[in-house]
């Protein structure tokens, strides 16, 4: 039977044309909606526990620039605002009786009306500041009561006392404030760090609902902030920034007895969790897929499994919570037609998620028995352990780049800096089989066996790698340490390789890898297509930015399309090439020395067209020619294209794979338009570009 909560939000849900989702979107959303249009943006609304009222914050008050809180009821449609209308606000909650909503407001600052003038002064100038949050001093909670139009302070602290929520019982509120910093004295260093960044002293308190027994509740370097409690009471969830704001993830705290549980391992800005109902899980948001592209994730309560994720749109979806009875989703987005946030809800699939949650505990068992399998293997291969990974490093979650297993082939006393190192992706599971996988390991195999008949001489190291990872943010400085790393060779793009052609991108990064190619080759006899210019994306773009010498091995012609497996033979060619190729990158009195690639200057009087397409050599298993990036400033760029878009046809020619767009490009013509169709999120798009002549 559907519940009140539930019919209110449903009504809503029908009275307006579906939004269009990504297609994965619509196993856990559907009906997406826009429910908010008022102002110049909305968002981070909360449903009281009928689920009649939803809490928001906006920017539509005349006069004021920033946010104020509004109260919308569901039913009616008609909205009250909560707050003064003076002032910035943020972070509100309805107590659970529906008559006290709790805010944090400025507007007790002498200065606030003030400011708010100066602030629509420097943008009626036409200027614009670049959106951030800021963590006014003088934020503090207040409860408003619905019924006597009046406002009652809770903290009266110098600090910023904000991102408040009443308990189940509507006893307690929990917050975020960094008042602390303010009440001692603190070093100048420390103090200098509170002028730039407040955030960093932001720790959770608890206290009544009254504003008395307050209690700090958490005591740790860097932001702990967003605190909601459990459906019962007992626990909060938090997101928790690392020191230096660069990464948070995801927490929760046992009220009573202090113990934290941390969620998510993301490496990314994860943050706004929120309980489903059946305390089961959490959804959040988090940016692992791109710095400006936030996303919702589902987490496990116990932090079982992997996150899963739920939305696939480009831009921000965040700060999201779910209909009291669960069956609905509220969440703040730019998915509008002027990409301005705003509120948006759907229907949730609760069986879904919980059928996504349960796949991740079952696959990460599975990983768990593999990487261990792999770890014997790489041991019985007689590998020294890399001393710096500690051998076998337990896996990442699902799209968090780690070395799943590595080996080090040494070269012999005494052991010297800078190792070569070479590396493949990981199958994702014991069912599915990874090309670069295996010939990683028979990579290893051919040294193993050269070294023991006295055939391999090493100058350095040579390290093994298998990444368990889906996606490209390898960081190899952490990884470098005190040895250094004298060049890397990634074998990941090699998925989809049918046996015939090798692309090597790279061969720019360092003048050693010609001669290192010649030797390797010559007894292989690859056919190669080789490229000065770096990689771009991949395992591989990560290294090469870091000025290691790169060479990444990519498939040519299959690339965007399922091919078929190469033979034995055909793995053992290319396998034999990368051991040589390893081998000959390890030999001589210095390591590889780094180059940055320059674009060579265009020939006097002439010149090719030019697009500025960069593309993907790694597989995508569909149709077309996707793109790892497109040249800041370039054609491509000018006309919309984006990293990620699929080519799937230009100048009224079919692009099935790499070869149809190398002879669409070879059709180009300088200052004559061409028409481009990709897709992007599963829609086509028809977009012009004007190719120009390759300069430098």
């Amino acid at each position: 039977m559907t519940s009140p909560a539930a019919a209110a939000l449903l009504g809503l849900l029908a009275l307006a044309p579906q939004d269009p989702s990504a297609p994965d979107e619509a196993r856990f959303l559907s009906e997406v909606r826009q429910l908010s249009f008022e102002g110049k943006r909305a968002g981070e609304s909360y449903f009281h526990r009928d689920g009649q009222l939803l809490v928001f914050q906006s920017e539509r008050e005349p006069g004021n620039p920033w946010y104020q809180i509004y109260l919308l009821e569901l039913e009616s449609g008609e909205t009250e605002r909560i707050s003064p209308g003076v002032g910035k606000t943020t972070c509100a909650w309805v107590h659970p009786d529906g008559r006290h909503v709790l805010y944090a407001s400025t507007h007790a600052d002498p200065r606030s009306k003030t400011l708010q003038d100066e602030e629509n002064a420097f943008r009626a100038s036409g200027q614009q500041r670049r959106y951030a949050w800021d963590y006014d001093e003088h934020f503090e909670l207040y409860a408003y009561d619905r019924e006597k139009k009046e406002t009652r302070r809770l903290t009266e602290a110098r600090g910023y006392d904000a991102e408040g929520s009443y308990s189940p019982d509507g006893q307690w509120i929990a917050w975020s404030s960094n008042r602390a910093a303010y009440e001692k004295a603190l070093p100048p260093a420390e103090q200098e760090r509170l002028a730039k960044d407040p955030a960093y002293f932001l720790d959770l308190y608890l206290m009544r609902a009254d504003g008395t027994e307050l209690r700090r509740l958490t005591d740790v370097p860097g932001y702990d902030g967003g605190p909601f409690f459990s459906p019962d009471g007992k626990l909060l969830c938090f997101r928790r920034f690392a020191p230096d704001g660069a990464t948070a993830e995801i927490y929760t705290l046992e009220i009573e007895s202090g113990r934290e549980r941390k969620l998510t391992a993301l490496n990314a800005m994860s943050w706004a969790p929120y309980f489903h109902p059946s305390q089961e899980y959490l959804i959040f948001t988090t940016n692992r897929h791109g710095f400006a592209n936030f996303e919702l994730y589902l987490v496990d309560a116990q932090g079982r499994g992997e996150p899963v994720r739920v939305s696939s749109t480009p831009g921000f979806d965040g700060l999201p919570c779910f209909t009291p009875d669960g069956t609905g989703l509220a969440w703040t987005s730019n998915r509008t037609a002027d990409q301005s946030s705003q509120i948006f809800v759907a229907r949730w699939n609760h069986a879904a998620a919980q059928e996504a949650l349960r796949a991740t505990f079952a696959s990460a068992r599975a990983d768990d028995r593999r990487l261990v399998e792999e770890s014997e293997r790489l041991r019985f291969l007689e590998l020294a352990p890399l001393d710096e990974a500690r051998g076998l490093l337990l896996r990442a979650t699902e799209g968090t780049p780690a070395l799943a297993a590595v080996g080090r082939l040494t070269a012999g006393a005494p052991q010297r800096s800078h190792p070569v190192w070479i590396g493949a992706r990981l199958a994702k599971d014991a069912a599915q089989s990874s090309l670069s996988h295996d010939l990683l390991l028979r990579a290893v195999e051919l040294l193993r066996a050269q070294r023991a008949s006295a055939k391999l001489a090493l100058d350095f190291d040579v390290v093994f790698a298998l990444w368990s990872a889906e996606t490209e943010k390898v960081d190899p400085r952490a990884l470098i340490g005190a040895d250094g790393i004298a060049a890397y060779i990634d074998l990941s793009g090699l998925e989809g390789w049918s046996g015939s052609e090798l692309a090597l991108l790279g061969l720019g990064t360092s003048p050693g890898w010609k001669s290192a190619v010649e030797k390797a080759n010559s007894p292989v006899g690859l056919a190669l297509r080789a490229q000065d210019a770096p990689p771009t994306s991949g395992f591989a773009a990560p290294f090469a930015a870091a000025e290691i010498p790169t060479l990444a091995l990519g498939a040519i012609g299959a690339a965007n399309a399922i091919a078929a497996s190469p033979d034995d033979a055909a793995r053992a060619r290319l396998a034999r090439f990368a051991a040589l190729l390893a081998r000959a990158a390890a030999r001589g009195a210095q390591p590889l020395k780094f180059t940055r690639y320059e674009r060579p200057p265009a020939p006097a009087g002439g010149g090719r067209p030019w697009l500025g397409t960069i593309p993907d050599y790694a597989p995508a298993g569909i149709p077309g020619l996707k793109l790892s990036g497109v040249a800041p400033g370039g054609p491509a760029a000018k006309a919309g294209l984006q990293a990620g878009d699929i080519v799937v046809a230009m100048g009224g020619r079919e692009v099935k794979g790499i070869d149809d767009f190398a002879a669409c490009l070879d059709a180009l013509k300088i200052g004559e338009p061409v028409a481009i169709t990709v897709v992007r999120g599963g829609a086509k798009l028809d977009l012009t570009a004007t190719p120009t002549k390759r300069e430098g």
